[in-house]
């Protein structure tokens, strides 16, 4: 009788038992979150950290105006990755690789150096890429965080050489574009002498035309998944003159700049810069659209082809 009632026990514990363990730990989706809080965090530290003489101003002033500098597509992008931070995978506990790789990425984070942060957002796309259970919110998380990663990339030291080559280029192209309009100018290396104008300028790696490319594509990405568009293959045709939109534009700026010394001061000290940067948004903002436009109207043609 007695062993009876203990093997009934143990029937009946068992279940409770095993829901017990199965509850305990972390979910997924707060692992997820925690990531990229962390990173989030070590990348606007690096934007903080590049104050003047590298000293970083805490005020909070200075703190939302040094975020808001480091660009409207980047807060855009940390904000969608925290939306979809939960459903990047489905329900479910965080594995113990997520966690050891959770950890590792923490790590990263804690280093002060702009490469540490490259290594951590890099060490989360190879995180979400190995997940079995990604989600169509953990693709979209996949591609944000490349485009951060590029843009980081991109505007970094080791890049300068390639961006210093890119102001030589910009530097000829802006001479041709003045002498066709009658101007004397002449080309040493990167820098344009406009002798009709008196003036010269020197165009240096941060003003070049290659130096925001990958803020334009990471803008043409948010754009994107804010209109709740899969990208697809004819977004590269759309991305490319988005590119190339970019680059005309600062080759227009430039020769506007190596006119004459008010015009200089107008559009690089002046209101003109305001102009330039709503115009560098809208060009971002537009071939994305136009994209997403010209894909709803050829699935609209497709189905009611089909209901013919």
């Amino acid at each position: 009788m007695f062993n009876h009632l203990s093997a009934s026990a143990s029937r009946l514990g068992s279940p409770t038992l095993s829901t017990s363990k199965a509850s305990v730990g972390l979910s997924a989706g707060e692992v997820w979150t925690w990531v990229f809080v962390l990173v989030g965090l070590s990348f606007y530290a690096n934007i903080l950290r590049a104050g003047p003489e590298g000293s970083p101003q805490l005020d909070p002033g200075s703190v939302i105006s040094r975020i808001i500098d480091g660009g409207a597509f980047n807060i855009a992008a940390w904000a969608m990755l925290l939306l979809r931070a939960r459903r990047v995978v489905p329900i479910g506990i965080a594995s113990q690789r997520m966690l050891l790789g959770t950890i590792a990425i923490g790590a990263a984070c804690c280093v002060p150096l702009r490469q540490a942060t490259i290594v951590a957002l890099a060490g989360s796309i190879v995180l979400l890429c190995t997940e079995p259970r990604l989600t169509r919110s953990g693709r979209e998380a996949v591609s944000l965080l490349i485009g951060l990663v590029a843009s980081m990339v991109w505007t970094s030291a080791y890049v300068l050489p390639l961006h210093a080559m890119a102001g030589i280029l910009d530097a000829h192209i802006v001479a041709i574009m003045l002498q066709a309009l009658g101007d004397s100018v002449s080309v040493h290396r990167n820098i344009i002498i406009n002798h009709s104008g008196n003036i010269e300028i020197a165009v240096l790696p941060f003003c070049c035309s290659s130096f925001q490319l990958a803020a334009v594509s990471l803008a043409y990405l948010v754009t994107k998944l804010y209109l709740e568009s899969p990208l697809r293959r004819p977004d590269l045709l759309w991305l490319g003159a988005s590119l190339a939109a970019s680059v005309i534009l600062t080759e227009l700026r430039l020769s506007i700049l190596t006119t004459q010394n008010p015009e200089y001061l107008w559009w690089h000290d002046g209101p003109g810069v305001s102009i330039y940067s709503v115009s560098a948004v809208l060009l971002a903002v537009v071939f994305p659209w136009l994209a997403t436009w010209r894909d709803d109207g050829t699935k609209g043609r497709v189905e009611g082809s089909a209901t013919a």
